[in-house]
């Protein structure tokens, strides 16, 4: 799942914040992998995995 760079999240050993200062604060494992070929030639992303969730309530919309 791709999260935007502001977005809060929270894991067990951080607690909340935004994604950039996670990224930059926890030692994660990147990995390059291939996204399929584009117009100018492969497309390539950076992704590394950590467990992180949302603070409670954050991001919720009401359906009324």
């Amino acid at each position: 799942m791709a999260v935007p760079c502001g977005e809060t999240v929270s894991t067990p050993g951080t607690g909340p914040g935004r994604r950039d200062a996670l990224a930059v604060s926890v030692p994660l494992v990147f990995e390059r992998r291939s996204c399929g070929g584009g117009a100018k030639g492969e497309r390539y992303f950076d992704q590394a995995l950590t467990k992180a969730a949302r603070p409670s309530g954050a991001g919720e919309t009401r359906k009324g």
